[in-house]
């Protein structure tokens, strides 16, 4: 399952907008609009903030069906959206993180560029841009990849589901530590596939078919030429 578009041009720009260089598809022209300038992004994280615990919940096929807190999303186990975002090194390389030991869920393990829950009133590239900036402090044009059901074993041994929305970029920023990340290394695409499959326990569950989505985009668009 997924809602793909042609990776001809940036979907999301850091500065606003639809990045130039590209139309996007009628139907997705207004999703993938940011308030001009940066500071209108700045502003629109600000105003998300009061909603940080508000999470939308999706049935199978990323429609709204309800919203509810962060805690009964956990608890409940909802299928609820987040953004996913693949940073590349114009090497060809992939940033990935490894997660803080004080986070709730995978503490200490390998885990993508960046990633996190799309807040309720919050639009997929607000939410990625975002992301990318608490966690990484980089602002880089991306590209939108696809929307899909991404199911996973969580800690406890359950299948959870995220309506997950893929996003890929390139940057020559070295991304920055914080509270939320201990180290950011840059890894050949190919040699992280290896060690993926090599070392599975190391990373998130989800990362591998992740990674390929995102590396196929990659390759399809230029940004990775191996």
């Amino acid at each position: 399952m997924g809602v793909r578009l042609p990776l001809r041009a940036p979907t999301v720009s850091a500065k606003g907008g639809p990045a130039s260089g590209g139309r996007l598809p009628a139907s997705r022209r207004r999703a993938s609009r940011v308030e001009a300038g940066y500071r209108g992004y700045q502003l629109l994280i600000e105003r998300s903030m009061s909603d940080t615990e508000i999470l939308n919940v999706m049935d199978e096929q990323g429609n709204v069906v309800h919203t509810v807190t962060r805690e009964e999303a956990e608890r409940d186990n909802h299928i609820t959206p987040n953004a996913i975002i693949f940073i590349f090194t114009p090497k060809g390389e992939v940033w990935v993180q490894k997660r803080a030991k004080t986070k709730k869920h995978y503490p200490g393990i390998w885990d993508v560029s960046a990633c996190g829950a799309i807040l309720h009133n919050e639009k997929p590239e607000q939410s990625a841009l975002r992301e990318m900036d608490e966690e990484m402090g980089v602002a880089c044009d991306l590209y939108f990849v696809e929307a899909f059901l991404n199911e996973f074993l969580g800690e406890d041994g359950s299948v959870r589901r995220r309506f997950s929305h893929l996003y890929i970029g390139v940057s020559d920023k070295i991304p920055q530590v914080n509270e939320e990340v201990e180290e950011f290394v840059a890894v050949p695409a190919d040699e992280l596939v290896q060690k993926i499959q090599q070392h599975p326990d190391e990373y998130v569950p989800s990362f591998l078919m992740e990674l390929e989505k995102a590396c196929a985009a990659a390759r399809a668009i230029g940004l990775l030429h191996s």
